[in-house]
C-alpha cells in the first residue's frame, strides 16, 4: 500500500466529516479561502483535523481551488438571479451579483432544502438589504416582496394537479380562499414590473396597490389581478372560511354599495370562477 493510500485510509469516520467540512467552506467562503492562503494554521484551527488531514490540505493547489470556487459562485449567481428575475433587472447586474455573492457567503444550505425555502431566504435577505440601503429607491424592496409572493404562487401551481373550482351557488354557503391564493398590499404599483423582458420606462407610482395572485394548476405563471380596496377587504374577510352574510356584516360601514349583500354575492361568483374562492364542503 502506498503512502498516499495509507493517508486516505486514515482519513475516515468522524474525522472525514471535519475534513470535508473544511473543503466545503474553502470552496464556498471567499473570506475563509483568503485566510487559508495567508495563514493555513489559522484556517485549520476552526476544525478538528489530525496531522494526516492537515498534510493533505497543505498539498492542495490553491489556484485550482480558486478556479473551482469561481465556477461554483457563477452557478450560484445564475440560480439566485433566476429566482427573482424582475428584481434583478431593476437592481442592475453589478449590484445583483454583489447581493448574490453576499447571500451565498452567509447562507448555508440545509439537507433537504426545497426550492421554495431558497426563494424565501434569498427574497427576505434581498428585501431587508435594500430597505437598509438609502441609495436604493424605496419601491425596489416592495418589488422584491411582490415577486417573492408571485414566485411562491407559481411554485404552488406548478405542483398542483388540474382541478375544477367549485362555483359559488345561491344560498348561505361558506367560502374560503383557495389553496395558494395570495392577497397583499404594496406601497407602490410594482405589478407592471413583473414578468417583463425589460423594465418599464417609468418607475412604479407611489400609492397602496392591492394584488390578487391565483395559482394555475400545472403552470409557474399565476393569474395576477389588481384589486380595489373593497375587493381586497372582501377576499381578506373570507380567510379560512366564512359565509357571505358574515362577510357582509363585517364590511358594513366600509362599503357604500346600496345593496351590499347582492354586490358580495356577485363578487363571490366572479372570484370563485377565477379560482380565488372555493366553497367549503
Amino acid at each position: 500500500m502506498t503512502r498516499r493510500s495509507k493517508e486516505r485510509q486514515r482519513i475516515s469516520g468522524t474525522a472525514m466529516i471535519e475534513y470535508q467540512s473544511f473543503l466545503a467552506r474553502l470552496y464556498t467562503d471567499d473570506v475563509f479561502r483568503r485566510l487559508n492562503r495567508i495563514s493555513p494554521a489559522a484556517a485549520e484551527s476552526f476544525f478538528r483535523l489530525n496531522h494526516v488531514e492537515t498534510a493533505c490540505l497543505r498539498r492542495l493547489d490553491l489556484d485550482e481551488i480558486d478556479a473551482f470556487a469561481g465556477s461554483l459562485a457563477a452557478r450560484s449567481r445564475e440560480q439566485l438571479r433566476g429566482l427573482l428575475p424582475a428584481s434583478v433587472r431593476a437592481l442592475g447586474d453589478a449590484a445583483a451579483d454583489r447581493a448574490c455573492d453576499r447571500f451565498r457567503s452567509l447562507h448555508r444550505s440545509a439537507p433537504g432544502e426545497r426550492p421554495i425555502d431558497l426563494l424565501r431566504g434569498f427574497g427576505r435577505f434581498l428585501e431587508e438589504s435594500l430597505r437598509a440601503d438609502d441609495s436604493q429607491p424605496e419601491w425596489l424592496p416592495e418589488l422584491v416582496r411582490c415577486e417573492v409572493a408571485l414566485r411562491e404562487c407559481g411554485l404552488q401551481g406548478a405542483r398542483s394537479p388540474a382541478t375544477s373550482h367549485a362555483l359559488a351557488a345561491p344560498g348561505d354557503g361558506v367560502f374560503r380562499l383557495a389553496d395558494g391564493v395570495r392577497v397583499a398590499a404594496y406601497a407602490f404599483d410594482v405589478l407592471p414590473w413583473l414578468d417583463k423582458p425589460e423594465p418599464p420606462a417609468r418607475e412604479p407610482a407611489r400609492g397602496v396597490t392591492h394584488a390578487l395572485m391565483i395559482p394555475q394548476a400545472g403552470s409557474r405563471h399565476p393569474k395576477v389581478m389588481k384589486l380595489n380596496l373593497l375587493a381586497a377587504r372582501l377576499l381578506g374577510s373570507f380567510g379560512h372560511g366564512k359565509s357571505r352574510e358574515a362577510v357582509a356584516h363585517a364590511l358594513e360601514g366600509v362599503a357604500a354599495a346600496p345593496d351590499l349583500a347582492h354586490a358580495i354575492r356577485s363578487a363571490v361568483q366572479r372570484f370563485a370562477m377565477a379560482g380565488a374562492l372555493v366553497a367549503v364542503q
